[in-house]
């Protein structure tokens, strides 16, 4: 409405509106414009739960404390904690010495199906060192675990993307990220619908002989969508630079 194209206020940005409300905003066209629109959404959406979370944590009656070491901390694995209902790296983490704590973070949230404190995730994207390439055993088993854990892994992936970690481990990441679909039969921006694939082939991970395999499989099987082409062609080309990447020796890449 506040382009004048609406004849009274709404907050329904419909189909018909999107090129020339596009064109007004000095979009490229209506899908960069729902780009940016889903952009900012989800990153009001995470800044409000986060919000939410330290009002919750300010407000609790009593907060558990250890005379020598202050608030009372959880070990979940090696550099992660959790505290207060959220996870925090522990107090000797070194991001910028230890590559793979990023996904053990995540994949400690994801499987304990708590958040990732707003400190923790700003520090691991300032300080996080580069995965090597290819990644380590260790990291790539994090990432599966992650996946593995279904549902809670929705939150953790869209955690470590608003900090802009997603696409630091996978470039490819960016091309799909917020990209919207005109298919009806898609709910979801591509790469929220990679992420509800794999959460939904994590039911399935105790049918198949190589579950890690079908975990990547569901986050990757869309990928191409984020490259010019007919998107199965272009995934077929763009998944083994990914896996490789991941560490996948050659008979697992030909079945991804």
């Amino acid at each position: 409405s506040g382009t004048g194209r609406a004849s009274r206020g709404s907050d329904r940005l419909i189909k018909q509106e999107q090129i020339p409300i596009a064109a007004t905003l000095g979009a490229h066209d209506a899908d960069d414009l729902m780009r940016r629109v889903y952009e900012a959404g989800r990153a009001i959406s995470f800044a409000t739960d986060e919000a939410c979370r330290r009002a919750l944590i300010a407000s609790a009656p009593a907060r558990r404390w250890t005379r020598q070491r202050g608030p009372q901390r959880r070990p979940l694995a090696e550099g992660v904690v959790e505290q207060d209902g959220e996870v925090y790296l522990a107090r000797d983490a070194n991001p910028a010495a230890d590559p793979t704590l990023v996904l053990r973070v995540a994949a400690a949230a994801a499987q304990a199906g708590l958040p990732i404190g707003g400190t923790t995730l700003r520090r691991l994207a300032a300080e996080s060192a580069a995965m090597p390439e290819p990644w380590p055993d260790a990291a790539r088993d994090a990432l599966i675990a992650t996946l593995g854990a279904a549902r809670g892994a929705i939150a953790v992936i869209e955690a470590l993307d608003q900090a802009g970690l997603t696409v630091g481990l996978m470039p490819e990441w960016a091309s799909v990220r917020c990209k919207p679909q005109h298919n009806a039969v898609h709910q979801f921006t591509v790469d929220r619908h990679l992420v509800e694939a794999a959460a939904e082939a994590a039911a399935f991970t105790r049918r198949v002989a190589r579950p890690d395999l079908l975990l990547l499989g569901g986050l990757l099987h869309d990928i191409g969508k984020g490259f010019p082409g007919d998107h199965t062609d272009a995934g077929v080309a763009v998944v083994p630079v990914i896996a490789a990447r991941l560490g996948l020796p050659e008979p697992d890449i030909a079945i991804l």
